[in-house]
């Protein structure tokens, strides 16, 4: 039985076969958002690789440490949540969102975020890194570590795929162009 309110396959957007040709405003498939996605990280990655590397140390052939002081660690989580609030803030996408053609719009008008809609956006997904910064046990760190993934994973079982990040912060994921 085909149940209208479950989300479709994986990778198939739910919009109607009659949609126009361009599809602006109509959900992304997942693997756009995850290309996005990864786009972002690739820029993100610049960064994290200059905070890390004054601290990489070469044991031998196949041993490499890393000591980062607590304020880089830090840093590691608050660079991306700052990329993401000021480009979801300023233009309603991150540069890989619209490189693939996707933005977040408000869900209940479909017209442009506000600031406030951007910053629980960007917080809600980054609470289990927050919280794992402020954890003395590694093993309790690495718990709230799983936040994150599960947040973003939401997505795959809300029918207009929304994640818990967007349905806090009352925007969607939708198709530019």
């Amino acid at each position: 039985m085909n149940d209208p309110s479950a989300p479709p396959p994986f990778g198939a957007p739910p919009y109607p076969s009659d949609a126009p040709a361009d599809r602006a405003g109509t959900i992304p498939a997942l693997w756009t958002r995850l290309v996005a996605r990864l786009f972002d990280e690739l820029i993100l990655a610049v960064p994290r690789l200059a905070l890390s590397l004054p601290y990489l140390t070469i044991v031998d052939d196949k041993t490499i440490e890393m000591d980062l002081p607590k304020w880089a660690v830090v840093l590691t989580v608050v660079v991306p949540m700052v990329y993401e609030f000021v480009f979801l803030a300023w233009r309603g996408a991150t540069p890989g969102k619209s490189l693939f053609g996707i933005a977040v719009r408000n869900a209940s008008d479909t017209g442009r975020i506000v600031p406030y809609q951007a910053g629980l956006r960007v917080v809600v997904p980054a609470l289990g890194a927050a919280l794992a910064l402020a954890m003395p046990s590694a093993d309790t760190a690495a718990l709230f570590q799983l936040i994150t993934p599960i947040v973003y994973a939401s997505v795959l079982w809300d029918p207009r795929r929304r994640g818990w990040h967007d349905k806090a912060a009352g925007t969607i994921v939708l198709r530019t162009r």
